[in-house]
């Protein structure tokens, strides 16, 4: 019975793609979206020099988005119980009543359910109200129950993106699309273990032919200071290779060298710290170790040099800042000095710290919360993971206080951790969960990790994660939900973004 509806599906789906390829009509943009924009379908030859790659043993989800019910009843509802002057304030709706409320038809469940069953190789599940089914399975069963072509990229995968794409749109019986809204596919990422940390482009400091000290073009700031590195330059246009203990350009003929009369010392360092609109700071500084950092740099042509770094205080904070520099010599002789437009702006800002948001929005910072049912939770994706161990550095530098029980000290993790990808590439996943704990101390925390990138959209697979938390045990699942992901909405379908919303 088995083989007999599979071959009734298979003989369904192929006249229904036949008629398609032979249309000029522009495909339905819930399908057109599976494949992304700007690949192609693969060739005979090309399926077949990739084939190898296709036996990767990652599984791939695609989620099916069956077609609700009275979702305008919904919505009006909604607005009702969250206005304080409706007779219906407050009177919300059980989950298991939205479900039976908005859930879809039952013979659009029996059609997708027994589409699915058709490919022997995959696993499907149905949400908890039955408006979205995942199917998981791997490249070859994708292929051939959805008819579109996977391609594997080529050369090198970047850390946090997908080797596949999908060359052609999908295909599906007229029963099945009926039923749906949508099909979005969360292909797998390719993340290391220990993805290797980008390196910054050195910068090299002339060797030669300067009069002014040269500044780093990187300037760092912070509250109220801002800081410079910068390489001196003696009377004769090199590069000053002399600690600050021996006397900057003593060996090119300054002060203690046979030629010190010449007087080619640097002394002192004049600094102007220029802030906009109107304000500038002037300090003279001395070349001395007291006031000084200094350093092995690193010059061009691999020329030796000394590279010196001092700090300025007492600054504004929030203004557009950029500092100039020029030496003061033994002989009262002064270099030029450096140009204003080598070295891009900065903007001093104070630190935002825990404490510092705690006073802002007058929360309790450290103050016990006993209700089992707060539960907070991190939604993280595209291979942002999280770090215990960088969790744990940032408390104690900030002084928050470590409270005993599961998801307190450390998150409960759902998905996936890489904890040293999360070092090097999880930024965002690193900060959104370390400041949610710092302010909601005691709360039962959740990193919800979503692995994968939505393949049509090459963004956050929403739907996935949605289907995810609409399952979770009501006494479970998370009061709150961060979801610090902004999305580019152009090149999403207008069904996606609907129903991301609509859930």
């Amino acid at each position: 019975m088995a083989a007999v509806q599979s071959l009734m599906w298979s003989l369904l789906l192929l006249a229904r793609c036949s008629s398609l390829a032979e249309s000029t009509e522009a495909i339905d943009a819930r399908w057109a979206a599976f494949s992304q924009p700007g690949w192609r379908a693969a060739t005979n030859d090309e399926v077949e020099e990739e084939e190898s790659r296709k036996t990767s043993e990652r599984p791939i989800v695609v989620i099916l988005a069956l077609k609700q019910r009275n979702l305008e009843f919904l919505e009006q509802r909604a607005r009702r119980v969250t206005d304080p002057v409706d007779s219906l304030y407050g009177q919300y709706y059980t989950r298991d009543e939205v479900n039976s409320i908005a859930g879809p038809e039952e013979e659009h469940i029996r059609v997708v359910k027994e589409f699915l069953e058709t490919s022997p190789g995959g696993v499907s599940q149905f949400s908890r109200g039955g408006d979205l089914a995942s199917f998981t399975c791997k490249v070859k069963c994708v292929e051939e129950l959805f008819n579109t072509t996977l391609v594997a990229q080529r050369g090198i995968t970047k850390p946090g993106d997908s080797p596949f794409r999908a060359g052609t749109p999908i295909c599906l019986p007229d029963k099945v699309a009926e039923a749906l809204d949508g099909v979005s596919l969360n292909a797998p990422l390719f993340m290391p273990a220990r993805p290797k940390q980008a390196l910054r482009e050195k910068f090299e400091f002339p060797a030669v032919g300067r009069n002014a000290p040269r500044i780093h073009p990187r300037l760092i700031s912070g509250d109220q200071f801002v800081s410079l590195r910068f390489v001196a330059y003696c009377q004769d246009g090199r590069a000053n290779q002399d600690t600050l203990a021996a006397g900057v350009c003593s060996s090119r003929g300054g002060y203690g060298s046979k030629n010190w009369k010449h007087g080619g010392l640097i002394v002192s360092f004049e600094i102007v710290v220029i802030q906009q609109p109107a304000m500038q700071k002037v300090m003279e500084i001395p070349a001395s170790s007291d006031v000084l950092g200094q350093s092995k740099g690193l010059c061009a042509e691999g020329v030796a040099c000394m590279e010196f770094n001092a700090t300025i205080g007492a600054i504004q904070n929030y203004a557009e800042t950029s500092v100039r520099i020029r030496a003061h010599f033994a002989d009262g002789t002064v270099s030029s000095f450096s140009p204003a437009s080598e070295v891009p702006p900065t903007w001093p800002l104070p630190y935002t710290t825990p404490q510092l948001l705690a006073t802002a929005y007058g929360i309790p910072i450290n103050h016990p919360i006993r209700s089992s049912r707060n539960i907070i939770a991190v939604a993280e994706f595209l291979g942002q993971y999280y770090n215990p161990a960088d969790l744990e550095t940032f408390f104690r530098l900030m002084g928050v206080r470590s409270w005993e029980g599961e998801g307190r000290t450390q998150p409960q993790v759902i998905g996936n951790n890489k904890p040293e990808a999360g070092s090097v590439l999880g930024g965002e996943a690193q900060l959104d969960l370390q400041y949610m704990m710092a302010l909601a101390p005691n709360v039962t925390t959740v990193f919800w990790s979503v692995p994968g990138i939505e393949l049509g959209t090459t963004q956050e697979p929403f739907l996935d994660w949605l289907m995810q938390v609409s399952d979770s045990e009501d006494e479970r699942t998370p009061l709150v939900h961060s979801v610090s992901y902004a999305d580019d909405e152009r090149p999403m379908p207008m069904w996606f973004k609907t129903r991301v919303n609509q859930e």
